[in-house]
């Protein structure tokens, strides 16, 4: 993914297009407030949000979704055409993974809660060991990085369900 440097002066016109703020007396006061009250990832989160030109669909615990591994990954942690062979590759770069958690304090005194949009969220990325056993391998990511999929998008699956018959 891209990282871009944004001056102020541009977050400060898309803060104000993206929100629509027409309050005559006071729009500017709205728009600092919401400049100088967000973080960073927040910002970053709604513009891209307000800028994808399709629904994203929020994340939940023990969703699958797609990724790109770390680049250090492939060759360390998997090899991509047993991946290919385990039905585990959704192709263009991507592995899967299963959402576990964000990686907030609330989320480990309760785990019960979950921010979807939280800075980083904890997945289990779907490799195979030596045995060409499915291995899962925890690791964070930005929540706009992953694609949420189906579990039946994924071939494994079908192949497991299929042994289990």
């Amino acid at each position: 993914m891209n990282k871009l440097n944004i001056s102020e002066e541009v977050l400060n016109k898309l803060i104000t297009n993206v929100f629509n703020v027409q309050s005559e007396h006071n729009s500017n006061h709205i728009k600092n407030i919401l400049l100088n009250s967000l973080s960073d990832h927040v910002k970053e989160t709604i513009l891209h949000l307000a800028c994808i030109g399709k629904e994203y669909l929020a994340l939940s615990v023990g969703d699958y979704v797609r990724v790109k591994p770390p680049s250090y990954h492939p060759g360390d942690e998997f090899e991509w055409d047993t991946l290919e062979d385990m039905k585990l590759n959704p192709g263009g770069g991507y592995v899967y993974a299963k959402v576990l958690k964000d990686t907030s304090y609330k989320s480990e005194k309760y785990p019960d809660s979950f921010n979807s949009f939280y800075d980083r969220i904890t997945v289990e990325l779907m490799y195979h060991n030596m045995d060409r056993e499915l291995k899962w391998v925890e690791y964070n990511f930005n929540p706009i990085e992953m694609i949420k999929v189906n579990e039946e998008d994924i071939g494994y699956f079908d192949i497991i369900h299929e042994l289990d018959a």
